[in-house]
């Protein structure tokens, strides 16, 4: 009796349809591993990626608290040249003096445009919320009413991210 159960179960699954599953089982499985490795790989090309952007990045603009801290030290300098402008008529010692922090100046902006910091233009272009801020209005016929009319304070960029805003006055249209 045994020996007709398991002639029974032999013939209920018949090796053919055993093999058939058995690859199709396989087939499903290789495409699930074919697929996570696709998605693995693509992972990693996105990591990759990121990690080489965020590199050039932090290359870019790693200095740009630096940069900021330094732009006052510049408008100091500029404000030192400013009030005393070289004249013959000064001693020699400031005569010198004054001519190094010209050159001081110089090696400064070259300094800065190594390394993508540049000074915001402003005077006479419109104003530009992103650049600018606005200390004052002046009432004016000569200029149209939006156009930065007076700086008090440079901005400066650092490669495309702001490093300080322009403090500018604008023209508004005179009250009639």
């Amino acid at each position: 009796m045994d020996n007709q159960k398991f002639g029974q179960i032999e013939e209920e699954i018949q090796p053919e349809e055993l093999v058939d599953q058995l690859e199709d089982d396989l087939t499903i499985q290789l495409e699930e591993m074919k697929n996570n490795w696709l998605r693995s790989m693509a992972d990693l090309e996105n990591l990759r990626r990121r990690a080489s952007r965020e590199k050039e990045e932090a290359l870019k603009y790693g200095a740009v608290a630096f940069a900021r801290d330094i732009v006052s030290t510049v408008d100091n300098v500029q404000r030192a040249l400013e009030s005393c402008p070289l004249t013959d008529d000064l001693p020699l010692s400031v005569q010198a003096l004054i001519k190094g922090m010209e050159m001081i100046a110089k090696e400064v902006g070259s300094t800065f445009e190594r390394h993508g910091v540049k000074k915001i233009e402003s005077l006479g272009e419109k104003f530009d919320p992103n650049l600018h801020q606005a200390m004052f209005e002046i009432e004016t016929m000569d200029q149209e009413p939006g156009t930065v009319v007076q700086v008090l304070q440079d901005g400066y960029l650092m490669y495309d991210r702001l490093l300080r805003a322009a403090m500018v006055g604008v023209a508004k249209a005179p009250n009639l």
